[in-house]
């Protein structure tokens, strides 16, 4: 049952995407390299030929697919922080308000990209396209800033400053590379006993 008051981490919707969500938790690092960046690297060697006009044949297939893998990879952002964040609300003051309003960002500014580029109407954005960017690339560092804080403050148990968990940030933040030796990290963190 539902608690109806009026607290934000309460929201249904959050809950039921977080239980869902948790799959990304035990998946080892070669299943989601290859879920987040396996169908792109296909996609590439399907202009074998470099015939043009079959290239552009398939260029809807490859929006689609780079939708798809981007989803993932937020995805994978969303549910390791919203876990990370449930087991320690309780003993630090993080927020996770910002945090999930950085997701939101790139939510919508990917999927506005992709469906723009679908319908060959992004020259009519491209104004806004730079100040776009920017935010979602200022989304992506926060996402990754909460996440390597509160990895490292449920590993060393205490307040951390930055200079302790800078690694795990780059690491995240280049999430092709990142996700190699972090995923096994996040996966014995939350290994069910």
């Amino acid at each position: 049952m539902v608690d109806s008051s009026c607290n934000y981490d309460n929201f249904y919707i959050f809950t039921v995407i977080e239980i869902r969500m948790n799959i990304f938790l035990k998946l080892k690092h070669w299943q989601l390299f290859t879920l987040m960046f396996g169908t792109l690297v296909c996609n590439v060697f399907v202009d074998l030929d470099n015939n043009i006009d079959r290239y552009f044949k398939y260029f809807d297939l490859f929006n689609i697919f780079l939708l798809i893998n981007i989803l993932w990879g937020i995805g994978w952002y969303y549910s390791v922080g919203a876990k990370l964040y449930k087991t320690l609300f309780k003993y630090t003051n993080i927020d996770n308000t910002t945090f999930r309003i950085s997701i939101l960002i790139l939510l919508i500014y990917i999927v506005t990209m992709i469906v723009l580029n679908l319908i060959q109407e992004q020259d009519y954005f491209e104004d806004y396209n730079n100040m776009a960017l920017t935010l979602c690339l200022i989304a992506l560092l926060y996402s990754s800033y909460f996440i390597a804080k509160c990895l490292k403050t449920y590993e060393l148990k205490r307040t951390v400053v930055f200079t302790d968990f800078v690694k795990e940030f780059t690491l995240i933040f280049l999430l092709p590379i990142g996700i190699w030796v972090m995923q096994p990290k996040i996966n014995k963190l939350f290994a069910v006993k």
